[in-house]
């Protein structure tokens, strides 16, 4: 019985930390295309190597790197850029360290996530503002 209880301890330590590992994203505020507001929890994209991960790709002259939504304060999406190629749209990350860049990713790259209503899903070319919200929400 003695070794019943610690195999099932041990199978318990080892399991459990990883299905609680996954990064947490605080809750983020989108401003869509029509000017409707959405506070999504949870968010992940559709450019992630693994569903519920908080990454997202961006490009920059051919080079492609992720960027991590906890790193972020907003991404705005700048419509009124023009892209060399139609597959494309610019998007404004502004980073908590305050630095900015404008970047360019898929335009049909979707986001996911919940809010108070259900599942959310939306392209990135739907998209006018993100707002990363750190701390109280």
């Amino acid at each position: 019985m003695k070794l019943k209880k610690a195999i099932t301890v041990l199978i318990l330590a080892l399991v459990v930390p990883g299905t609680y590992a996954q990064e947490k994203v605080p809750p983020v505020r989108i401003m869509d295309i029509r000017n409707v507001a959405t506070k999504v929890y949870g968010i992940s994209s559709s450019s992630s190597t693994s569903s519920q991960s908080p990454d997202f790709t961006v490009l920059r002259g051919g080079s492609r790197r992720d960027v991590n939504f906890n790193d972020l304060t907003w991404l705005i999406v700048r419509h009124d850029i023009p892209t060399d190629n139609d597959i494309y749209i610019t998007v404004e990350l502004t980073f908590k360290s305050g630095k900015t860049e404008t970047l360019e990713m898929i335009r049909s790259i979707r986001f996911t996530g919940r809010t108070d209503n259900g599942d959310f899903s939306i392209l990135v070319k739907d998209i006018n503002t993100l707002q990363v919200m750190h701390g109280p929400a």
